[in-house]
């Protein structure tokens, strides 16, 4: 197992306007979670869908910093 550290999470949930002001979208579509590293960037994406089951992941598996 690789550990990051200094790794922020950040979780992207998406609302929609249908007509009457926005509403989440979670219960429909899910969220994605990801994870950035200081002086790598992004590491891992996580797709938690509307049950908020992990539904997917893909993480990095190599990197080279320029």
């Amino acid at each position: 197992t690789i550990s990051y550290p200094n790794t922020i999470i950040v979780e992207e949930h998406y609302e929609a306007d249908l007509g009457t002001g926005f509403i989440s979208l979670d219960s429909i579509i899910g969220y994605f979670r990801d994870y950035y590293s200081k002086n790598i960037g992004w590491i891992k994406d996580e797709y938690i869908d509307e049950t908020g089951a992990n539904a997917g992941t893909m993480e990095v598996r190599r990197w080279i910093v320029y």
